[in-house]
């Protein structure tokens, strides 16, 4: 059995990349990381069973076989490997895949530590910046203040971790000699992996053609109301948000910090 994560920064390719890892024959490859809403130790048996519940109503509306972990296992079990075996036999593949966003340098060396090789994709900045104030939040600083932190952690693309641990892929050299990078991927990995006829998303594996998600929607009726109206930028300030963001010199605006304390406290107090 191989195991890997898919990671990267929002809108540089993780969904592309996953899907196409997604549509091996043996292994899949989904946008659920248990490790980040699987609680490490429940307090009460009633925690558990409010969980395992609740799990379960998430795969009946997915319309496959439920975990239930409630019949399965104990809340002192390793419910993460039991979750796993179980979509190993829904998708009846033996290879273990999961897509994680913004991952950080501890994500990454637990992963690593459970036998997981990490994947990391890599695009241009601008392109980056670009397609997140239109599909994300239409603040740019906002969005260079979360990029710029996310390349801090992974060192821009030279993670502190063990270097047969993890493969860069460059998104934009991936869709320009495709098979090639494939090849890359398949000797990183240990897995045979080709350019798929149909690509599947996620849970729809072998079930739905992939065709877009809901990030691919621009400036959904969510990001309207949680974020305003979008803006437009005048030509060349990608390029110049870039160049601060990948060079570490971006410095958030007083406004953001003050927002970002006060979202703090909401999320500390009221949820």
């Amino acid at each position: 059995m191989k195991k890997f994560i898919v990671t990267g920064s929002m809108r540089s390719g993780t969904t592309f990349t996953a899907s196409v890892l997604n549509s091996q024959p043996m292994t899949f490859c989904v946008e659920d990381y248990p490790w980040g809403v699987f609680p490490k130790k429940f307090k009460t048996q009633e925690e558990f069973l409010l969980f395992s519940s609740s799990l379960d109503a998430k795969f009946i509306y997915l319309g496959l076989p439920e975990p239930r972990l409630a019949e399965n296992a104990t809340f002192n079990d390793d419910l993460v490997d039991l979750y796993i075996s179980h979509l190993k036999k829904i998708y009846e593949c033996e290879n273990v895949g999961f897509k994680r966003t913004m991952m950080t340098k501890s994500e990454m060396l637990e992963r690593i530590k459970d036998g997981y090789k990490i994947i990391i994709i890599k695009r241009d900045a601008g392109k980056i910046l670009k397609s997140w104030v239109s599909r994300i939040n239409p603040n740019i600083h906002d969005a260079a203040e979360r990029l710029q932190h996310f390349l801090k952690e992974i060192n821009y693309y030279q993670p502190r971790i063990p270097s047969d641990q993890y493969i860069v892929i460059d998104f934009d050299e991936m869709l320009a000699n495709f098979d090639q990078t494939l090849l890359s991927l398949s000797g990183f990995l240990g897995i045979k992996i080709e350019n798929p006829t149909v690509r599947y998303h996620s849970f729809n594996k072998n079930r739905a053609i992939f065709h877009h998600n809901s990030s691919f929607v621009k400036n959904s009726p969510n990001n309207l109301m949680l974020m305003g109206l979008p803006r437009k930028y005048k030509p060349g300030t990608f390029k110049k948000f870039a160049a601060m963001v990948e060079s570490g010199k971006y410095k958030p605006r007083l406004k953001q910090k003050i927002l970002r304390f006060m979202r703090n406290i909401y999320v500390k107090y009221f949820t």
